[in-house]
């Protein structure tokens, strides 16, 4: 049920994102993750059906991972495409224990994507506000 949800989220974000007409000459050239969360993170819940997937973070750049860790979809490459055809505003919001991305598209915010510290090796992202799934460093 997790991997459908995000699945969905997804290509409806994609959905959105693609349909807007083009408002903004803006250009992302990169993410900046805090240091705390560089690395794979991938969702290791039992049974293995139910695991997410998880997230490759960069020094500049973030990548959607299935659950056996391949590459879903490249942000810095799939959002600069979407930047050229109207996405208006990516926010980053950095603090020592959080690292929060804002996507609005012409003065909509369709997707935020919320991470936290968790205990030792993991983070947890927050899928939705009732669905919460702790991803363990790899």
């Amino acid at each position: 049920m997790k991997k459908i949800t995000k699945t969905l989220l997804i290509i409806g974000v994609l959905l959105l994102t693609f349909s807007c007409s083009k408002d903004d000459d803006s250009s992302l050239s990169s993410f900046n993750p805090p240091s705390w969360i560089i690395g794979t993170w991938l969702d290791k819940t039992e049974p293995e059906w139910t695991q997410v997937g998880g997230f490759k973070f960069t020094n500049d750049n973030i990548i959607d991972l299935n659950a056996e860790g391949v590459e879903i979809l490249n942000y810095k490459v799939g959002l600069q495409s979407a930047i050229d055809i109207g996405i208006t505003t990516i926010e980053e919001i950095i603090t020592s224990n959080s690292y929060e991305i804002r996507i609005t598209t012409n003065g909509l915010t369709n997707l935020i994507y919320k991470f936290s510290k968790g205990a030792t090796n993991t983070i947890v992202y927050k899928l939705t506000p009732s669905i919460e799934i702790i991803l363990t460093k790899q």
